[in-house]
């Protein structure tokens, strides 16, 4: 009787686990089929298309760029390359014109060196003579003579070209007369004449304008005496060119200071304007 009661209790736990069990498939069974029939959310899909689409033109745009930038880079480096081939080409062709010019520097100096060598020897001016750009000598003028006579003329025509101006300087001060451009000509020139007279030259300087008056130390000069180059060059400088023109006043001073001259050189800029009252 005690053994058939233990039986009936062990089948009856038996049969709830099973029951359970069996209840727990069912359930199991009952979510999967509700999870295959719940539909995704079309927004959803949506949105995740378009973002699969910007990505996918992302990509190709950078593959774009990246192919344009390695095309780029390819020509940069075909052009460098022409480039530093020209360089090459440039820096040979300099070398060989560097080279050239200095072979005719070289011929030029050489030339220069004979020309020099060859060319007459020419004592330097006793006296300064500024030149301004202008020509350095007097075309087809000479200095010569043992014995030699400077007349300068030194009236007030000899101040400016026209006749205007000359008026003009002739009513001004005595700077704005030696500043004339006429007058500051007439002074090269003396100084040019003085410049070139002969070494063994004696030489006297005669200003004259209504009268005449002897320049420098003396009335008759050496022409190597720098000295006395100098007090004639300091009398011009301080020379006032005004009044008339007297060249019988001129020529009878030229006669006093030098009576053996050989040779007389007349400095003026026209016909004269004065004589001497006691002349016939």
């Amino acid at each position: 009787m005690f053994k058939r009661q233990r039986e009936e209790r062990f089948n009856l736990s038996f049969l709830d686990v099973m029951a359970c069990g069996l209840g727990a498939v069912i359930l199991i069974l009952i979510l999967v089929k509700f999870s295959d029939n719940t539909p995704v959310p079309s927004d959803e899909v949506q949105r995740l298309e378009q973002e699969l689409a910007a990505l996918k033109a992302q990509s190709e745009a950078l593959n774009d760029a990246l192919n344009d930038s390695t095309n780029q880079a390819s020509q940069n480096d075909e052009l460098r390359t022409l480039i530093a081939d020209r360089i090459r080409r440039l820096q040979v062709t300099k070398s060989s014109l560097d080279e050239e010019i200095k072979q005719q520097q070289a011929n030029v100096a050489k030339l220069e060196q004979e020309i020099k060598a060859q060319a007459p020897k020419v004592a330097a001016d006793p006296i300064p003579t500024p030149q301004n750009k202008e020509q350095t000598y007097l075309l087809g003028l000479k200095v010569e003579g043992s014995r030699i006579v400077i007349l300068i003329d030194s009236s007030a025509s000899m101040t400016d070209e026209s006749l205007i101006e000359v008026i003009g300087r002739k009513f001004g001060t005595d700077s704005e007369k030696k500043a004339g451009p006429k007058w500051q000509r007439t002074q090269a020139i003396a100084r040019w004449l003085m410049a070139r007279l002969p070494e063994k030259a004696r030489f006297s300087v005669v200003t004259f304008n209504q009268a005449a008056k002897h320049l420098g130390k003396s009335q008759t000069m050496l022409a190597n005496d720098t000295s006395a180059l100098g007090s004639v060059i300091k009398d011009l400088n301080e020379t006032v060119p005004t009044h008339g023109t007297n060249l019988q006043a001129a020529l009878k001073k030229a006669q006093q200071v030098m009576p053996n001259m050989t040779h007389l050189y007349l400095v003026t800029d026209g016909l004269p304007t004065l004589v001497d009252k006691n002349s016939g």
